[in-house]
């Protein structure tokens, strides 16, 4: 994979919801943190972040084209989101 795109180094995985895990602990999230969700969204989401210890904070989407909704974003935000 590395040769036939040209990068240094490749890591495959299983599945987008390992690779979310992965992001997340990259990001450094850890037991005690937040992370912000879109309230419209498949389970595996919610899940890797608690897999990190982490808790996720729901939020609504707009109606009119089901994307978070940044108000909604706004309003979340606590110190302990990442």
């Amino acid at each position: 994979m590395s040769a036939y795109n040209g990068n240094e180094f490749t890591l495959c995985l299983n599945s987008a919801t390992a690779g979310l895990e992965i992001m997340l602990r990259w990001f450094g999230v850890k037991e005690g943190d937040e992370v912000i969700l879109p309230a419209y969204t498949y389970a595996a989401t919610a899940n890797v972040v608690v897999h990190c210890g982490a808790r996720p904070v729901l939020v609504d989407v707009n109606a009119s084209d089901f994307n978070i909704n940044v108000e909604n974003v706004k309003a979340a935000i606590t110190s302990k989101q990442k």
